[in-house]
């Protein structure tokens, strides 16, 4: 194992297509969120990719789901600079993970998470102490841990639907960690947080963590959507 080998992961996150719903008239259909959810995994490995030093960034990804095309649509626009591993089978994306030595899982619905957040969490995880750096909204989901003790458990907890802050804390040994807790990341998985976005995305800030091409896209769903969201 190289003790300074760090494995990026990208977990599907579950969404209940429901939480998209604005009223019983009105709410985003499959193709609109399946749209969104690309454009946020793709937001997530810009960042990762301009956050590490290596030429092509190799990325593990849990999908709950098989999908037709998954890693050649993301092949296609990242050309070269992103390498994935795709995993449908949880036993499987756990026991690849056991090669690395520090580890970051991060829900492929996040926002928020610029490039000096993801170095910032591998300077903290780089320390000899037992580190548990995690990220929590404010509305206590969890949107990315990171550790450096390979922990089978947490792993596991990661891929639980409805996983949040204080489920994570209740179902680990809190007394092994060294833990650290970042905020003002959020997930986009319902219209509450699609409000969010659009809010957070209109302030400066948002230059660190979003590109004006990944906001282009999320513009065409504020057209279609500006009456529900201001």
């Amino acid at each position: 194992m190289n003790s300074n080998s760090s494995a990026y992961c990208l977990i599907e996150g579950f969404y209940e297509p429901q939480n998209f719903l604005i009223n019983k008239d009105k709410g985003f259909s499959d193709d609109e969120i399946v749209y969104l959810r690309k454009a946020l995994t793709i937001n997530i490995i810009e960042n990762l990719i301009s956050s590490t030093e290596a030429k092509t960034l190799e990325l593990d990804i849990f999908l709950p789901q098989q999908k037709e095309n998954y890693e050649e649509e993301l092949k296609e626009y990242f050309s070269d600079k992103l390498k994935t591993n795709c995993f449908t089978d949880k036993e499987k994306f756990i026991e690849n993970l056991k090669q690395f030595s520090k580890y970051v899982l991060i829900y492929s619905d996040v926002m928020g998470i610029s490039p000096k957040d993801i170095k910032n969490t591998e300077n903290l995880i780089s320390s000899d102490d037992n580190l548990l750096v995690i990220s929590k909204s404010e509305n206590n989901d969890i949107c990315y841990i990171a550790f450096n003790k390979f922990d089978n458990n947490l792993i596991e907890l990661m891929l639980e639907h409805e996983m949040n802050f204080d489920n994570l804390l209740s179902n680990i040994k809190t007394e092994k960690f060294f833990i650290h807790t970042f905020s003002g990341h959020f997930r986009v998985n319902g219209f509450f947080n699609f409000r969010l976005l659009y809010h957070r995305l209109s302030q400066k800030e948002s230059l660190n963590y979003c590109s004006q091409d990944i906001h282009e896209k999320f513009t065409n769903l504020f057209i279609e959507y500006r009456d529900y969201i201001k």
